[in-house]
């Protein structure tokens, strides 16, 4: 039976630190398990995957998550050891097991875990630039800027992070350099989540209006843009800066897990492309290539012969104006002017 006796005398301020802290390893574990379980079907669909002449990607991809996974656990288990040093070993400590966590900050056991969080993070936004690259130059309209305006923020968030690293080897990384850090990232992430959103559903609508909604919804649906522009990091992304700002002992919950939710939407992703679903540099001339395989299934003969002749005069000029054109191109085309035809066969169906 318990009596107030029993409760230890601290602020009710610091019992609630103590109490997110002690929260936030709990949940940390529980993303942590979610983790392994998506490592494990990514490196298994990975590994499966029919043998295509992208073999080095292949072995690309298969490194990348067993590092992600070595990395991420080892850094899991730094972060339990450090919380287990600030509520068992450490437990008469001056303030309490929250006094402790922010004092010692620089110890080595949390030095270690610091640094290999990092590295998954810098291993993750590398992904996602990486997935804006494949996004944005992918079809018959590129986006440059997609991949240039990324690839300059990463570069910052590659800095920003590094002088994070550098504060806490001596000291508790101040407000300046966490947020500049996190802030740095954020901006990635907001960019890339724009650029890759932008661009699929553009396609999306595209499309829809060309060829009716059955024709790759795998690739365009809204869920597959949440998923390709790792859209739920970046909104807990914010949420945990916020929370930083302001000062809310959430914070303390919330970066536990920041890491292993990153890791999550990156390894949603990789699974996406393993089966087949995920966008690629070839999605665009897939889908044309179908869309002409299938046209005559789609549409038929259309009852007025007169349709039917313009018809194949605007496939003869087509082919005309698609000498010296590399096969992307011509099967790109093909497929917006298919799109074209489809709409005006309806329209005068109707």
């Amino acid at each position: 039976m318990t009596s107030s006796s029993d409760t230890p005398d601290e602020s009710p301020a610091t019992i609630i630190q103590e109490e997110t802290w002690l929260q936030g390893t709990l949940l940390s574990n529980f993303f942590f398990g979610i983790q392994v379980t998506l490592c494990a079907f990514s490196f298994l669909a990975v590994l499966n995957k029919r043998a295509t002449n992208h073999s080095r990607m292949r072995i690309a991809v298969l490194a990348y998550v067993a590092v992600s996974f070595a990395i991420t656990t080892a850094g899991q288990g730094l972060l339990l050891e450090f919380i287990q040093m600030g509520f068992i070993t450490h437990r008469n400590y001056s303030g309490g097991p929250s006094a402790f966590f922010n004092d010692e900050y620089s110890v080595p056991v949390n030095i270690g875990c610091t640094i290999l969080y990092v590295c998954a993070n810098w291993m993750n936004e590398s992904l996602l630039v990486w997935r804006c690259y494949v996004v944005c130059r992918s079809g018959d309209r590129p986006w440059p800027l997609g991949v240039f305006i990324p690839l300059s923020l990463l570069l910052a968030v590659l800095g920003s992070g590094s002088l994070f690293i550098s504060s806490a080897f001596h000291f508790t990384p101040p407000v300046s350099y966490t947020l500049a850090y996190g802030i740095s990232s954020l901006i990635l992430n907001l960019t890339a989540t724009g650029f890759i959103a932008g661009r699929l559903l553009a396609y999306r609508r595209r499309v829809v209006s060309s060829l009716g909604r059955a024709q790759g919804q795998h690739y365009v649906s809204i869920a597959a843009v949440v998923v390709e522009s790792a859209a739920v990091y970046t909104v807990f992304l914010i949420v945990v800066i916020v929370a930083y700002a302001i000062g809310s002992p959430a914070t303390n919950m919330l970066q536990q897990v920041i890491v292993q939710v990153q890791t999550i939407t990156s390894l949603l992703i990789i699974l996406r492309v393993a089966r087949g679903e995920g966008w690629h540099s070839a999605t665009e001339t897939e889908l044309a290539s179908a869309v002409v395989s299938s046209w005559d299934t789609q549409v038929g003969p259309h009852p007025d012969p007169g349709h039917n002749v313009i018809q194949l005069n605007v496939v003869s000029t087509q082919r005309e104006e698609e000498v010296g054109m590399s096969r992307k191109e011509v099967e790109c085309r093909r497929f917006l002017t298919l799109g074209e035809m489809r709409v005006s066969v309806e329209n005068m169906q109707g």
